[in-house]
This record gives C-alpha cells, structure tokens and sequence, in this order.
C-alpha cells in the first residue's frame, strides 16, 4: 500500500495548527501589558542608557569598547530567553535592559 500525499487543506490545517501552538508558546513567555509593564519600561530604558554612559565615560572605556562589552550581555541575555520555556520576570526584564543598554547611542569620550 503506497501512501498518498496530503492535500492542500490538510497541509494548511496542519500547519496553522503548528503556528497556533508557536504563538502560545511564545506568549508564554511574555508579560501582561500593564501599568506596571510600561514603569518597568521606562526604568529599564532609563537604566540602559545610564549603564551605557558609566561605561563609555565615567570608566572612560570608550565608545568601541562600551559598544562590544553592551553587545555581547545583549547576546548572552537574548539567548538565555530564547532558551526558556515559560515567561520568567527576571529572564524578561533583563533582556530588555539589556536591549536598553546595547542599543544607547553614546559619544565617544573627548
């Protein structure tokens, strides 16, 4: 007996079906939008911008520097959260501080 392959309507059933349940797991891992999401907005970007200045220029590493080490805690962070399999705060919160800090345009140093 030789196996017929799928109809159109199964693979699109099957496939939203796999796109259904990669959107729940990638809701999983977010936050409810609240009040208390936009605050802890608002400091995260506020703190990234701050790390990225003490770094450049109260430690005076410069902006190459300052731009690899940021990047690279990006990274670090960035796939720590991929990894995960369920909405951690302190997971969430740190990428997105760290997103604060990587992408803080900084001057170089005079």
């Amino acid at each position: 007996m030789t196996r017929q392959p799928p109809t159109q309507a199964a693979e699109s059933t099957v496939l939203s079906d796999l796109d259904a349940v990669g959107r729940r797991d990638v809701l999983k891992k977010l936050p409810e939008v609240t009040l208390a999401f936009w605050i802890m907005k608002i400091a995260a970007t506020t703190l990234g911008e701050t790390a990225g200045d003490l770094f450049s220029q109260t430690l005076k590493l410069g902006y190459f520097l300052t731009t690899i080490a940021l990047f690279l805690v990006f990274v670090v962070t960035l796939v720590v959260q991929l990894r995960s399999r369920r909405y951690n705060p302190f997971l969430y919160w740190t990428v997105i501080l760290s997103t604060s800090m990587a992408g803080a345009p900084r001057c170089p140093t005079s």
